[in-house]
């Protein structure tokens, strides 16, 4: 008596062409899996032996119904299609392979327009284009069946008639049918050559851009070497002598972090037979500016400023004894004193411009060269 097996396994559903071949995978792996693969690959003939016939139809059963619940949603195509329900499960495969479609019509129609209407052009290289008119005639014929190989090759000339046009005429003034092997064999050489000469440029064109990046790299680290080996005449650091702080104050950045040592070193440096050749100009030293209420600007404006020796204010005799009384000589004497800006209209008026600053109150007021009566509000310095 037949022993009858119970099947507990996910099986795969056949949707169509989108998973058929995933598909046979798994249904060939569950078939084989209980034993009765052998039934769906051949068709196994009926044995004349009871016990034999009782485990070919089991084999069979398990078989056919593997196959039918894998591929239930394909089952009224088949009918429609001429398939008998038979039990047969070798049949029931061969009745898939035969009537499931790989494609819709009108996929096959786009298949068969892109090869009639496209051009090689499109492409980026030759072995490209060679490659998609190779699949699309395979895939036209397992979906259509077999077409004249006279008809392949006039679509293949026909393909790439503009990109090779030699190659076109050639093949079609002559006496005679060309064939898809030969068209195929020539353009395939073409397509060689071609990717040796875009090979040589690619190599030539890198060879360039190393060679100028390598120039200008070692163009580059030259200049920065030859930079970084001149030292500066006045610090002996490596920078540009005429960029130094020490001689060139005025660079130094209203928020460089120690500004208020640098300018102390600036006033002590004293330029030698090495960096005379660059002196420091006076004219950059440090000013005190007091700064006042005039009712103009905001209500606020600088109504002094008091400047140390300077070659720019040689022969002016304008001394404020105004601007001395409101500085309180705790910051300059007298003597150092050679112009004064308060006889003008205020010409820096922001808190931005000093290098430090604080509120003073009590300062006596004084009057401007111009007869307003200022009232300082504190005193500071600020270079310009």
């Amino acid at each position: 008596m037949a022993e009858f097996k119970t099947l507990s396994s996910t099986i795969p559903r056949l949707l169509g062409e989108s998973n058929w071949a995933q598909w046979l995978v798994l249904i060939g792996a569950t078939l084989r899996a209980n034993k009765v693969k052998k039934y769906v690959d051949s068709d196994v003939p009926e044995p004349a032996d009871t016990d034999a016939r009782a485990t070919w139809e089991s084999g069979r059963d398990v078989a056919y119904n593997l196959l039918i619940t894998a591929s239930e949603l394909q089952i009224n195509k088949l009918l429609n299609a001429g398939w008998e329900d038979d039990g047969d499960p070798h049949a029931l495969m061969e009745a898939l392979r035969k009537y499931i479609p790989k494609v819709s019509e009108d996929a096959v129609g786009a298949l068969v327009d892109e090869f009639a209407k496209g051009d090689a052009g499109d492409h980026k290289t030759l072995h490209d284009a060679l490659q998609r008119t190779q699949y699309l005639r395979k895939r036209i014929g397992d979906l259509c069946g077999s077409v004249s190989d006279h008809f392949w090759s006039i679509m293949l000339l026909n393909y790439f008639k503009q990109r090779l046009p030699d190659t076109y005429k050639h093949f079609t003034n002559r006496n005679q049918k060309p064939t898809w092997a030969e068209v195929i064999e020539t353009i395939y050489t073409l397509a060689q050559d071609e990717e040796q000469k875009m090979g040589l440029t690619s190599y030539k064109k890198a060879a360039s851009n190393t060679a100028s990046s390598s120039a200008s790299s070692t163009s580059g680290n030259r200049r920065k070497e030859d930079k970084a080996s001149k030292l500066c005449d006045h610090c002996g650091k490596t920078h540009d002598t005429k960029t130094c702080y020490l001689a060139h104050p005025d660079h130094i950045p209203a928020d460089h972090k120690y500004r208020e040592s640098i300018l102390k070193r600036s006033r002590e440096h004293v330029c030698d037979k090495t960096c005379k050749w660059d002196a420091k100009k006076e004219a950059t030293q440090t000013s005190v500016f007091v700064r006042g209420t005039s009712g103009a600007l905001g209500q606020s404006a600088l109504a002094g400023v008091a400047v140390r020796s300077s070659p720019i204010a040689q022969g002016c005799n304008v001394v404020s004894q105004a601007v001395l009384s409101a500085v309180g000589r705790e910051y300059i004497e007298r003597d150092d004193i050679i112009l004064d800006s308060g006889c003008t209209t205020s010409i820096f008026n922001s808190l931005d411009l000093f290098t430090e600053y604080r509120e003073q109150p009590g300062l006596s007021p004084f009057t401007a060269a111009d007869g307003n009566l200022i009232r300082p509000e504190g005193t500071g310095t600020v270079f310009f």
